[in-house]
């Protein structure tokens, strides 16, 4: 029989009168954080408000869009402290999977529970109950997932906290919420960067469930006041003022940030004091009502980080422009997501203009001797490989990133291939041929001729390992060795990520980028093909997101493949 005297007296028990980020303040100790070994509000400010909501009971859910840097895991760590403290239920934290998860426990919210004083008399002194993924406390367990349809569907909860959760297959953060619905006061903290969002054809906003979720709630946004005018406003890229000449550092070194009431337009230096002095007159201001009741949304950008310097900020945004100039997009999609915490819209310009062709009517002809076009640094041969011939283009590049295609036509036989790239001043090393088809014999020819292999792949990335032990992505990857069939020595093979590299195309193509010009007399064959991809949107089968894929047309994509392989090779030699 249950004792209710029990139950009621634990259900009523004395509550503590701080505000939430106060009693962090005192008594949440940290093991992973580099700033401090206790919690303190004067690092995170933009804390205090949401812990406040967290513990209303009149919330359902509180999401929380935020840059890196933010202490997120730190909010976490001393949220769930606070609740064991005055407000217990079965938990349920979640992370990208279950490895990220178990090893953020053990080195951070485990310990810092064990540390925690006012909660010590709840936690078990079995090490049993102690486990790497879940912590048996009496009518409060604590449960620890990955983002798995299992893990999200398997337990009773009140609470449930979610980290990074824009990358949560479709569907999921639904199930997760799900488990709240039968709970007068279940409760959802969702706290990542933002994922994308962007129109479809139908004119429906689409994008991943964390960032389509947020925006229904009541939006509140962390602004500073301006000490002149008294003008509150957010904190917003587009109030940076930087010189127009210099090198990308030399620009954010000398940067300002400008108050947004015109009539004021107050410069603030890039100082720890004047950052620090914002950062204490910041708050949240609401800037639009819930669409869903009982949700609020809170988002800061990085700027809002009184500690890093916004120089930093501004130099990798203006290192992301100049990489946009070569129509690579990715550094800009991270620069929104993780510094303004922005989701990324993918809608940006595929369109394909008017063909830019070379002035003053530049024929091919004119590059049959080997002639260099103005600033060029090198060029490439790729060649597409079809059962019994061969579609060869040439395109010379400059160091900006710009390019001229200097040819492109059918060749019947690899060496004549050979004698067009030695005509037309292409080295060997520089030759790259697809060994999609027919592998073992182009390898054959690698070998005869000094060509690299090429191979397109449908993956977005290949991880290499840099300095420390870490790994970055890069569109193709690591040089292989292959034996060709007849024997010898082994040739290079290079595996591509096609489509990533052809949305660079895209953008050179478009016109936003650096120049991409061919010759008025390139060839009916090459200016047919150019367009013989486009690249359309569908649902992923495995994790239910909306994504993109270039899909053929029904014409041949010689040329278009030709020209991948282009942008390709510019990246492998470090062109641009």
């Amino acid at each position: 029989m249950i004792d209710l005297a029990s139950f009621y007296r634990e259900a009523i028990q004395k509550r503590t009168t701080l505000e939430p980020a106060e009693w962090c303040e005192r008594h949440v100790k940290l093991f992973r954080s580099t700033d401090a070994s206790t919690y303190r509000r004067e690092f995170t400010p933009w804390w205090s408000e949401p812990m406040r909501e967290i513990r209303d009971n009149d919330n359902k859910v509180i999401s929380i869009m935020t840059p890196v840097g933010s202490g997120k895991s730190t909010l976490i760590e001393a949220m769930t402290c606070n609740i064991l403290d005055g407000d217990p239920g079965p938990m349920l934290i979640s992370g990208q999977t279950n490895e990220d998860v178990r090893d953020w426990a053990e080195t951070g919210l485990w310990p810092t529970l064990a540390a925690c004083e006012p909660i010590q008399a709840r936690l078990p002194s079995a090490r049993g109950k102690w486990r790497k993924m879940e912590l048996i406390i009496p009518r409060s367990p604590i449960h620890l997932t990955g983002a798995n349809i299992s893990g999200l569907q398997s337990k009773s909860i009140r609470w449930a906290i979610a980290d990074e959760c824009w990358l949560y297959k479709k569907g999921l953060l639904r199930d997760l919420l799900m488990r709240l619905h039968k709970r007068w006061n279940g409760r959802a903290v969702l706290v990542s960067q933002p994922g994308f969002v962007e129109l479809s054809d139908a004119d429906e906003i689409i994008g991943d469930d964390f960032t389509l979720l947020h925006h229904q709630g009541e939006q509140r946004e962390w602004s500073f006041t301006c000490p002149k005018c008294k003008t509150v406003q957010p904190y917003s890229l587009e109030q940076v003022a930087i010189p127009k000449e210099g090198t990308s550092a030399e620009r954010a070194a000398k940067m300002k940030y400008e108050c947004a009431n015109k009539e004021c337009s107050r410069l603030f230096s890039d100082n720890i004091r004047t950052r620090r002095a914002l950062s204490d007159s910041s708050k949240y201001v609401t800037t639009r009502d819930a669409i869903l009741p009982g949700h609020i949304s809170f988002h800061l950008n990085a700027f809002a980080l009184w500690r890093a310097p916004w120089s930093d900020i501004v130099l990798e945004w203006l290192v992301a422009l100049e990489s946009m100039k070569v129509g690579l997009s990715v550094p800009l999609q991270q620069f929104n997501q993780k510094q303004l915490a922005k989701p990324w819209n993918e809608a940006y310009a595929f369109d394909r203009p008017d063909l830019d062709f070379l002035e003053e009517g530049a024929s091919v002809t004119d590059f049959a001797e080997g002639e260099k076009i103005d600033g060029e640094v090198m060029r490439f041969a790729t060649v597409d490989v079809g059962r019994d011939h061969y579609w060869l283009g040439i395109r010379a590049w400059r160091g900006d990133g710009s390019s001229v295609g200097i040819y492109y036509s059918r060749v019947n036989t690899e060496e004549m291939v050979k004698r067009i790239c030695i005509e037309r001043g292409v080295q060997p090393q520089h030759t790259y041929i697809d060994s999609g088809f027919e592998a073992g014999r182009i390898y054959d020819i690698c070998r005869r001729f000094g060509w690299i292999a090429i191979k397109g792949d449908g993956v977005r990335s290949y991880k290499h390992p840099v300095a420390g032990g870490r790994t970055e992505e890069r569109l193709m990857s690591t040089v292989k060795s292959v034996p060709p069939p007849s024997g010898g020595r082994r040739v290079p093979l290079v595996h591509l990520a096609v489509d990533p590299l052809k949305d660079i195309l895209a953008r050179l193509r478009s016109g936003e980028g650096a120049k991409w010009q061919v010759p008025e007399d390139i060839g009916d064959d090459w200016t047919g093909q150019i367009d013989s991809e486009e690249r359309q949107e569908f649902i992923h089968p495995k994790t239910k997101q909306p994504t993109t894929k270039w899909i053929r047309r029904k014409r041949a994509n010689h040329a278009w493949d030709c020209e991948v392989y282009q942008v390709a090779a510019a990246i492998i030699k470090r062109v641009f």
